[in-house]
């Protein structure tokens, strides 16, 4: 059965070896699609339990460009349909921990605030990020609100809407004949220095393919490391099916 992406939408995201569950929380006017993150890779099928909530942040990603790719997908619906009134800025002139913050209101209002309370908690904070970026900070245990974790400079929203797989990256398709083998080639790749999303393959006799990309963003004509996912694919039994580059 197919759900219509709406606020409240329980989403389901590919973390290769998982999910990650998120609640849609609706579309801001300047940032886009914001998503409040459950901070636990759990097996897929798995329905979101409470303690996957009590560290949850909220920040923004392109849900709806991510459901169209087939990495993400509506589960459920939850009883959080309201994007919040107010959004979480770490004050300008800070770099590392915060030792400070901005709540800003819809109607333009800021309020520097020290020390965040609960309620401060559930106002999704201005990062923008993309599919990649964000499966990989779950994975580590990442929390955007704890006090000792740096937190990247907001993404432009256009930029990470085109670059949902990786900022401005190279896509690399890589095809295996079982899931199992497709598995077992992630961990190369990372250790390379790439990000990785797998889902089955549309057509062809390999019906496992892991779209492969550089984690960290690329320049515009920069080396988009062909050479290397080629030995990788090769190493792990895949077959090099070329490659997507954004243009610009």
């Amino acid at each position: 059965m197919t759900h219509s992406l709406r606020p409240g939408s329980i989403l389901e995201l590919d973390a290769d070896d998982g999910c990650i569950h998120c609640v849609f929380l609706g579309r801001h006017p300047k940032y886009g699609d914001c998503i409040r993150v459950g901070a636990r890779i759990v097996p897929f099928g798995t329905s979101p339990e409470e303690k996957d909530w009590k560290q949850s942040y909220a920040l923004f990603y392109p849900a709806s460009q991510a459901i169209k790719a087939g990495i993400a997908k509506v589960v459920g619906i939850s009883d959080e349909r309201h994007l919040p009134e107010a959004i979480l800025r770490r004050s300008p002139s800070l770099r590392g921990p915060p030792k400070g913050w901005i709540l800003e209101q819809n109607d333009g209002h800021r309020l520097q605030i020290r020390n965040l309370t609960v309620d401060h908690l559930r106002f999704p904070l201005v990062m923008l990020v993309n599919h990649a970026y964000l499966v990989s900070r779950v994975r580590t245990g990442w929390n955007p609100l704890d006090s000792g974790s740096p937190v990247d400079q907001p993404t432009r929203p256009d930029e990470v809407r085109a670059g949902l797989l990786g900022g401005r990256a190279t896509s690399h398709y890589i095809y295996y004949f079982t899931r199992g083998s497709a598995d077992a080639a992630v961990p190369s790749f990372r250790s390379a220095g790439f990000a990785t999303v797998m889902k089955p393959a549309a057509t062809g006799d390999r019906p496992w393919m892991l779209l492969v990309t550089n984690a960290s963003s690329e320049s515009p004509g920069g080396d988009c490391r062909t050479s290397d996912v080629r030995a990788i694919a090769t190493m792990t039994g895949g077959e090099y099916d070329g490659y997507e580059r954004p243009a610009g």
